[in-house]
């Protein structure tokens, strides 16, 4: 049997040297492949539409272009342990470029992104394992080349990256 303990000192000790180090970065070179493939999964009505409407469209209009996307922590991750759950707050940056044949590069907007997830944790058959409580996500434009661009279309994108992340993982180790 093993024993680990954690407190909230030693989390966001660990978001302190992450932070400094800049392991919390995402890169995608490809963002509309890579949403395709994550609406495939994700399903629902939504998805159904981006995915057999919008990027379609998206992609006749720019079929030179890839879009490219960076995220990137702009402070040091939190977290809060409590006796029923673990908080944890992040803040980011999205960057958003897009990339003509010929390799040259344009930006398109940029964005932050602050979360704060809650979670309860749990052993299941020796598993460590968490049930989330609760999802908030703030989003602001802080600079836009292509105009303005509404907090609705934000928050999805912010969704879906964040989902794309966990899924490639943020961390390289």
């Amino acid at each position: 049997m093993m024993t680990f303990w954690a407190s909230s000192y030693v989390l966001n000790t660990a978001g302190y040297v992450l932070q400094e180090h800049s392991v919390l970065r995402h890169e995608t070179t490809n963002l509309l492949e890579e949403l395709s493939e994550h609406l495939n999964v994700a399903g629902g009505f939504l998805a159904g539409c981006i995915r057999t409407l919008v990027l379609p469209l998206v992609r006749t209009i720019f079929s030179s272009i890839s879009i490219e996307a960076e995220m990137f922590s702009s402070s040091s991750p939190t977290a809060k342990i409590d006796p029923e759950k673990l908080t944890a707050r992040f803040a980011g940056v999205a960057v958003l470029q897009a990339r003509f044949s010929d390799g040259s590069r344009a930006h398109l907007f940029d964005m932050s992104v602050n979360a704060k997830i809650a979670v309860t944790p749990r052993i299941d058959s020796g598993v460590l394992k968490a049930t989330v409580v609760s999802v908030e996500n703030t989003v602001q434009l802080i600079n836009s080349d292509v105009g303005q661009i509404s907090n609705v279309f934000l928050r999805v994108f912010s969704t879906c990256f964040s989902t794309l992340s966990k899924r490639r993982s943020l961390f390289p180790y």
